[in-house]
């Protein structure tokens, strides 16, 4: 909900973006750090892969943006899955993927995940606390600092990652 309220001060206006020289392979490794002394990823194998690549960003938003990601692949993630984080460059284009062995996104809902509020059919397994905002929320922060999110899902019961 936090993250909501965020996306609905900054489109007014009540937030001001503070950009600087941002290395997102340490960005990712402290969004990680600080999960694991929460204790917030002991159920799942986290891993970070790739390189420095620097970026002209706001980290506070940055960081809400990669959190956000690893927050809804653990989410959809069974327990002793993985979660990874992978950087790399392509071209000028800085590319942060998070990639994830859990349950996938239908390939008719892929057109639809930055949809506020958009959810796969729910199963008969208890709720994990999925509000169908994750993806939205992401997908506004990056856009407003320049960035582009695109999920990639081949399909239920097959790992999804989003960049």
């Amino acid at each position: 909900m936090d993250d909501l309220l965020d996306v609905a001060r900054l489109t007014s206006g009540k937030i001001e973006l503070r950009s600087q020289s941002v290395d997102l392979h340490d960005l990712a490794a402290q969004c990680l750090e600080a999960r694991a002394r929460a204790g917030r990823a002991t159920e799942h194998s986290l891993t970070l892969r790739g390189e420095a690549v620097y970026v002209h960003g706001d980290p506070t938003r940055l960081a809400q943006v990669v959190d956000n990601l690893v927050d809804n692949a653990l989410k959809h993630t069974p327990r002793a899955g993985s979660v990874a984080i992978i950087l790399e460059r392509s071209g000028d284009q800085a590319v942060l993927r998070v990639r994830d062995s859990g349950i996938g996104i239908p390939a008719e809902l892929v057109p639809h995940v930055f949809d506020l509020f958009t959810q796969a059919p729910q199963t008969l397994e208890p709720s994990r606390g999925v509000s169908g905002s994750g993806w939205r929320s992401s997908s506004d922060w990056s856009s407003c600092t320049g960035a582009r999110s695109r999920p990639r899902a081949p399909g239920p019961e097959r790992a999804a990652s989003s960049r």
